[in-house]
């Protein structure tokens, strides 16, 4: 099966650019620009930059004040599913 190449648009290198500057991690940069993740890290590396980690974006939210420990940037704390709540036994 062959590839589906489409190449970089100037709009798109500048939307990238914009995206890293304002620290979007690798995945959330190719879900707006509709490209595979892959193209996206192989551009970004053309274009002398790189991408922050998510645990990195994690760790500059908690030291922010922005997200608290133990909490997800969806909002809420990390809390085990409903009914999978640890039970002690006496």
């Amino acid at each position: 099966m062959r590839q589906i190449v489409r190449k970089w648009t100037e709009e798109d290198i500048t939307k990238l650019k914009q995206l890293m500057d304002e620290g979007a991690t690798l995945l959330r940069a190719a879900a707006a620009l509709n490209r595979g993740s892959g193209s996206v890290q192989k551009k970004a590396r053309e274009l002398g930059k790189t991408f922050a980690s998510v645990r990195q974006v994690r760790a500059d939210l908690r030291a922010s004040g922005a997200l608290e420990p133990g909490q997800r940037k969806g909002g809420s704390a990390v809390r085990p599913p409903a009914g999978r709540e640890k039970v002690r036994e006496s």
